[in-house]
């Protein structure tokens, strides 16, 4: 199988001139590599797999010393109609969507808790999941670790709404013509303007504002996804705007911060052409539903990565970090899909309880995490406690800690 799909790629490498740009991009030679916890370097810039990263799609193979090839699209080996699978891009940077190794198995670029996403340098970050091998990391920033082990993936792809006007696979003008040099008022791939100078005057485009999110992380309203030619904001807690000025949109940070607890708030942007935008409606009742949490659910917050495990008795409200992805396993009852995400506000409502036993065991011992390690030594004698706090635990879990003096 292995000389099967050797042959493929090399066929499919030369079948394909490679060709970097911000509309197609490949990946760079020397940040090229994600790790994995469970088997290690994955490259994603091996020239014989040709990686290739478009607006739409991600094309070619990643390879991993320990796992082999990995493919990213079902159209390297034209099998998408036996099995129909790729890693998408949304033209933003998100991508999702699922990759297959036959050693792997499939590995999901979007999971609950987790998802990959290429910023506006082309450099890749995030998580990606498979149940066979765990999650994998795309750049050392997820865990903070860059200081001890620094690597990620980079690209020379772009956003479409970082690129110029000319060159974003948009018809940013309206005239029903897409950039250089198929649109008449484009006169390189560089030009900032699709209008045609020497045509009848057309109206500017209202700003694309489908991709505009709007949402209450952490403390504070977060506003994301805005096109990059929108230079103004206008914010108001009624509809008609009444007394509202527009503001620059570098202040955005600064304005929402007035807002954070507002329960309804309209939005509006201007482009750099003076183009309105239709109003964009913010209620943060919708934003931050009520949780109900159970005892036993498994939760997190929309900006952390780390996951902690609920529990609820005589009216008092615990949490425990589950210290990495291995130690989740351990514990077949727990499901990625029923991770529920809450605000940072409810999170800090529970009590972090570092006091664990194991479930045939009596002994007590204290956890001390740090990042997917932790150390644990025995409760200090004498020292009081609250009961209700302690967790009770597999074996898997106490010896994923080192244990101390």
């Amino acid at each position: 199988m292995f000389a099967l799909m050797l042959f493929m790629v090399v066929g499919w490498f030369f079948a394909h001139n490679s060709f970097s740009s911000t509309t197609s991009g490949g990946i760079d030679a020397t940040d090229r590599y994600a790790y994995s916890e469970n088997v290690g370097w994955i490259s994603f810039g091996e020239t014989l797999g040709d990686v290739h990263i478009t607006d739409s799609e991600l094309t070619g193979y990643a390879y991993g010393e320990n796992v082999g090839w990995i493919s990213l699209n079902c159209a390297n080996d034209d099998s998408c109609a036996t099995s129909n699978y790729e890693v998408a891009n949304d033209g933003e940077g998100n991508l999702s969507g699922y990759a297959w190794g036959e050693n792997t198995g499939w590995i999901n670029f979007n999971p609950t808790g987790g998802g990959v996403v290429i910023n506006s340098v082309g450099e890749l970050s995030g998580y990606a999941y498979g149940e066979n091998i765990g999650w994998i990391s795309f750049n050392c920033s997820d865990a903070d670790s860059c200081t001890s082990s620094s690597y990620k993936v980079k690209t020379d792809w772009r956003a479409q709404t970082l690129r110029p006007a000319c060159n974003n696979n948009l018809d940013d003008d309206g005239d029903g013509l897409i950039d250089y040099p198929g649109d008449k008022g484009c006169s390189s791939l560089d030009d900032e303007s699709e209008v045609d100078s020497g045509a009848a005057f057309i109206p500017p485009a209202k700003p694309r504002i489908q991709n505009i999110s709007i949402k209450f992380e952490g403390d504070s309203l977060s506003l994301k996804g805005l096109p990059a030619n929108i230079v103004q904001m206008a914010v108001s807690t009624s509809p008609d705007f009444e007394g509202v000025s527009w503001e620059d949109i570098a202040q955005k940070d600064d304005i929402l911060r007035q807002y954070d607890n507002t329960p309804e708030l309209y939005f509006k942007f201007r482009t750099n052409q003076g183009a309105t935008s239709d109003v964009i409606t913010y209620e943060r009742s919708a934003d931050v539903p009520s949780s109900n949490l159970k005892d036993g659910d498994i939760v997190k917050t929309a900006n952390n990565p780390d996951v902690y495990i609920i529990k609820l008795k005589n009216n008092k409200q615990y949490k425990r970090l589950i210290l990495s992805p291995s130690v989740f396993k351990s514990y077949g009852h727990l499901k990625w899909n029923n991770l529920k995400i809450i605000s940072q506000a409810e999170m800090d409502s529970y009590v972090t309880s570092s006091l664990v036993k194991e479930t045939k065991d009596s002994i007590i011992y204290e956890l001390f995490p740090n990042g997917d390690d932790g150390e644990r030594k025995l409760l200090d004698a004498g020292k009081s406690y609250d009961g209700d706090s302690v967790y009770e635990i597999n074996a898997v879990d106490r010896d994923s800690y080192k244990l101390i003096k």
